[in-house]
């Protein structure tokens, strides 16, 4: 690239353009190496959380063929979860309604599926 004069020196100038162009492939490099680190450290939130299938209890009871109970207590603390309800007075029972996205129970899924078995 040339240099114009007279606002620049040749042998500081040219150098000076080359580090930017350095700085810039670096800091791209650097975003491109971010976004790769937060997507692998957050699994359960994928680009377009709102937009997936989010089930309720009941049906992932019926997937898989377990109590609402049961899966209730899986999924109740889970990230990602979205938790409808308030908590309520001592002594009265909670109304809490759950609505599991379809990342998280590929998570939990793959957390709970017994790897042992699965070697002969």
């Amino acid at each position: 690239m040339a240099c114009l004069p007279p606002y620049c020196r040749p042998e500081r100038c040219c150098g000076l353009v080359a580090d930017l162009m350095n700085l810039e492939q670096k800091q791209t490099w650097m975003r491109e190496r971010q976004e790769a680190s937060r997507s692998a450290r957050d699994p359960y939130l994928p680009r377009a959380d709102f937009a997936q299938k989010h089930f309720s209890v009941a049906e992932i009871a019926t997937l898989w063929e377990l109590s609402a109970d049961f899966v209730r207590k899986i999924f109740i603390n889970e990230p990602g979860v979205i938790v409808f309800g308030d908590e309520s007075k001592p002594g009265t029972r909670r109304y809490r309604t759950l609505r599991i996205p379809e990342s998280v129970v590929a998570h939990v899924h793959k957390r709970l599926t017994n790897k042992e078995s699965s070697k002969c």
